[in-house]
């Protein structure tokens, strides 16, 4: 299984809280490399998730494997969502 899916740690999306949040909403069909590997299973979209739990995701995530101590805000993520490419 591990090969499957990319690791969170080590991962250039960490850095990118506007990238995530279109990702985490509309899936993501690239194929990315992560620590030397790569990876390219999609990712299916989670349309139905809300702004809210959308920042809530973000922020964990950057705060637990990136280098940020800061919430993501809901206007920050209705901003980066308004800016996803297909918007």
């Amino acid at each position: 299984m591990s090969a499957l899916y990319p690791p969170i740690a080590g991962s250039s999306i960490i850095n990118d809280k506007k990238r995530m949040a279109c990702i985490i909403q509309n899936g993501m069909r690239d194929t990315i490399i992560v620590n030397g590997k790569q990876f390219s299973r999609p990712m299916p979209a989670n349309p139905k998730l809300t702004e809210i739990e959308i920042a809530e995701i973000v922020s964990f995530v950057s705060m637990k494997w990136g280098k940020d101590s800061t919430y993501t805000s809901i206007d920050f993520v209705h901003q980066a969502l308004s800016g996803c490419a297909g918007n």
